[in-house]
């Protein structure tokens, strides 16, 4: 009887895990894209909304459409679940042409990709790294009313003219050098139009994405789709709670969390 029910205990287990199969769409080719792919895991039945990983620069996205924590968030919170596979030749991206700017098509790429997959556009929640977060801050700028929450790790440039945008996270590896200072000034950029957004400093860290910053996005995101309250303003650097009013004064040097409960894994990243 024993060995039955561990049997029976394990089966169910395994059908929770059980992994979502992923399928791809493909767009035409450009010399601006050398490819244009949206994966998909089709996470939830009816998603209230999508979450869009971007990886770094000419990355692969079929993998973190099929990581099995990913997977888990989205079911859990009734996402659907995608992932960019967009490439163009470096030397155009570094001289302004190819898909990290979204009004040049890739945003497009992307919206027709939802569609086709949904039938409907979904709100969408945007996470990218590298030149990832530069198609996601661009993104969220060129598309704000589309996007329900986002986070930019590790980009390498700011917005000059920032819209007001949806909440979201501006982040950094604290040794990653080059990226620091212009992450940084995103963040300040987009507090200044009083945009409801947090700076995370991840203590120790190059340019790297690591599963630690991760799990406080899906945590993130999380409080924002399921919120138990208004949220709090933070000092940035202290983490101090502060009034609307005194963030208002101050927007550059304050912050904004979805939950209280943020506020230590805040403090443990490093953003002190």
């Amino acid at each position: 009887m024993r060995e039955f029910s561990i049997l029976m205990a394990s089966m169910i287990f395994a059908g929770i895990c059980q992994a979502v199969e992923t399928s791809k769409i493909s767009f035409p080719t450009s010399p601006a894209m050398t490819q244009a792919d949206v994966w998909f895991a089709d996470t939830a039945v009816n998603p209230r909304g999508i979450l869009v990983l971007c990886p770094g620069m000419n990355g692969n996205g079929e993998p973190f459409v099929s990581d099995p924590k990913w997977q888990s968030f989205a079911t859990k919170n009734r996402l659907a679940l995608a992932a960019l596979s967009f490439s163009s030749p470096p030397a155009q991206l570094h001289a302004g042409v190819g898909y990290t700017f979204p009004d040049q098509g890739s945003g497009e790429i992307l919206l027709s990709a939802i569609r086709k997959q949904y039938g409907r556009e979904l709100p969408i929640l945007l996470y990218g790294f590298s030149s990832g977060a530069y198609f996601t801050e661009l993104f969220v700028n060129w598309r704000p009313a589309s996007v329900i929450a986002w986070c930019a790790h590790a980009t390498g440039r700011f917005e000059e003219s920032p819209k007001g945008w949806p909440p979201g996270i501006v982040s950094c590896g604290e040794l990653d050098g080059t990226r620091l200072g212009p992450a940084l000034t995103h963040f300040k950029k987009g507090r200044a139009t009083g945009s409801s957004l947090l700076w995370v400093e991840v203590k120790g860290e190059g340019h790297q994405w690591t599963e630690k910053l991760n799990s406080f996005v899906r945590d993130y995101f999380s409080s924002l789709l399921n919120p138990s309250g208004k949220g709090i303003w933070i000092d940035a650097e202290t983490g101090g709670e502060l009034t609307e009013n005194h963030a208002k004064k101050q927007p550059s040097l304050s912050a904004w969390l979805p939950s209280k409960d943020l506020l230590q894994p805040w403090l443990a990243l490093g953003s002190l």
